[in-house]
């Protein structure tokens, strides 16, 4: 049984918690009520577990850490500031929002792969074709002629005699490795290294700084509707945040306030928002209207985050089929390469 769940049953367990926490309803009656329709086993048995121990006076954001079904760190610590601040049915909306987009980018890379992927598999074949039949006969017209031949062209020639010599051990490697390849992307994207792959892909510098702006306009929106100051606000964005450098940053920011009350010069260190709203936030701390900065900062952001996203993925089967097609390239220079000098050695 994996440790994690995926995103789409995730994003089913918020929608419901979300609707439990913002009814008129106690945590404990509206997840009994979840619970009589719940088929998903798992989901059930967390509900379970969130009942009994919620009715002890436990924390929701320290059942969930300690139940660990979800990867994602960082909504725990959403969750434990929903809590500190009163505003649980808000972040869940948040988490709920970014489970959302996850699952959409998802989504569009698997449509963004599957022609790709399909030209990758005959290109495979192919070339498997061409070194079991093809090779061989180019290969003793050159070799019958004694031209010399690069490389390149004898890796091929290798290649194409391994594989006549062993034809049933190199279909399996063969079918073994179109299986694998499938099995590390198929459409659900379940296996993690082709999850973790693409997430890493998708962290272009642009995509990355995006979202961890966005989760600090969410998070510091939280606390300041709460009635904390900067200082306060700094100080548990600080012991949240899971990254160290980001921590350090809000240390040093909520350092700055307290000594010498330049906001401009703390707001600077959140390097990863961009210029003109970090001056947008600093002049609206002063002149007291930080909330609706930060609600503006915040549609501004997901609007460049979903410009993103959409250019990543839009780059992603173009870049694929100049690879396939870069691999046929080289395999057909090599073999009719030495075909041509010996053809140009003839006239």
């Amino acid at each position: 049984m994996k440790k994690y769940i995926d995103n789409k049953l995730l994003l089913l367990f918020f929608s419901k918690l979300e609707l439990v926490i913002d009814s008129d309803v106690s945590l404990f009656e509206g997840l009994g009520f979840a619970l009589e329709k719940e088929k998903d086993e798992r989901l059930a048995g967390y509900y379970k577990a969130i009942m009994e121990r919620s009715i002890e006076g436990e924390s929701l954001s320290s059942i969930l850490g300690d139940l660990n079904f979800i990867e994602n760190k960082r909504y725990i610590k959403l969750i434990e500031l929903g809590e500190h601040t009163g505003s649980l049915d808000s972040v869940l909306k948040d988490i709920i929002e970014d489970i959302e987009m996850e699952i959409f980018v998802s989504e569009r890379i698997k449509v963004a792969v599957n022609y790709p992927s399909m030209l990758f598999y005959l290109t495979i074949a192919v070339i498997y074709i061409i070194i079991l039949k093809v090779v061989p006969m180019f290969k003793n017209i050159i070799l019958y002629n004694n031209v010399k031949v690069g490389k390149s062209t004898n890796f091929v020639f290798m290649l194409s005699d391994f594989v006549n010599n062993n034809l049933i051990l190199s279909s399996v490697i063969l079918v073994a490795f179109v299986g694998l390849v499938v099995l590390l992307f198929n459409s659900n994207f379940k296996y993690g290294f082709g999850k973790k792959m693409f997430s890493s892909m998708l962290m272009t510098s642009n995509i990355q700084r995006t979202r961890m702006g966005l989760n600090f306009a969410r998070s510091y929106l939280l606390l300041v509707k709460s009635g904390l100051g900067a200082e306060q606000s700094f100080e548990f964005l600080a012991a949240s945040e899971g990254a160290k450098e980001i921590s350090d940053k809000y240390k040093k920011a909520k350092e700055i306030i307290e000594t010498q009350q330049d906001y401009n010069k703390a707001y600077n260190l959140l390097d990863f928002l961009p210029e003109s709203l970090i001056q947008i936030i600093a002049v609206s701390s002063r002149t007291g209207h930080t909330e609706k900065a930060l609600e503006k900062i915040i549609k501004v952001l997901k609007r460049d985050l979903e410009s993103y996203i959409e250019r990543f993925i839009s780059k992603i089967e173009p870049t694929m089929i100049f690879i396939v097609t870069l691999i046929v390239g080289i395999v057909l220079f090599s073999v009719v390469s030495p075909v041509f000098n010996m053809i140009g050695s003839m006239v």
